[in-house]
């Protein structure tokens, strides 16, 4: 397997300057002396990253109203283990 050209860091970095501080991918490139190309496929693995983590994070709380939603409309039961304290209450 061939050596990444960037760490972790400084795509974490890369996607910062360009993303957020709206520098363009060829000066990036020339600061981290790497091509544009190689920024450029750092930015899609970053994008993809913070698309699967918010993806992820909606499937949580769907899945968390859902089991709320069931439980309230008793279309399931929740037998609370011997001990369980109720924060809503």
């Amino acid at each position: 397997m061939p050596k990444k050209a960037l760490d972790d860091h400084q795509m974490d970095m890369i996607y910062q300057l360009c993303e957020k501080d709206g520098m363009p991918q060829s000066k990036v490139a020339a600061l981290y002396d790497v091509s544009q190309g190689t920024v450029s496929n750092a930015l899609r693995q970053k994008r993809h990253e913070a698309e699967i983590a918010r993806l992820q994070g909606t499937l949580e709380r769907g899945f968390s109203h859902g089991v709320k939603a069931a439980v309230e409309e008793g279309t399931i039961q929740f037998n609370p283990p011997a001990g369980y304290i109720d924060v809503d209450e």
